[in-house]
């Protein structure tokens, strides 16, 4: 029962770390891409200013991995 125990936390951190990351790098890389067509000269500046929103963005995403193994659905 234990070694079940420890595999479903394993699946755990990995959903929520993946969905996470995923999340955290496509908002960051459309913020990017879309101050590139815009042809805004500053783009990391910019992108480094609004990093808070993008670690909220990516927390959604981790919690989303967390729904996603709260109700079996890997």
């Amino acid at each position: 029962m234990k070694k079940n125990k420890m595999k479903s936390i394993m699946i755990m951190c990995y959903l929520s770390f993946s969905f996470f990351l995923a999340v955290f790098l496509l908002s960051v890389i459309s913020q990017a891409f879309s101050l590139w067509f815009i042809d805004k000269a500053d783009i990391f500046c910019s992108i480094k200013d609004n990093i808070g929103v993008h670690l909220q963005i990516g927390g959604a995403g981790a919690l989303a991995g967390f729904v996603l193994w709260l109700f079996d659905m890997y």
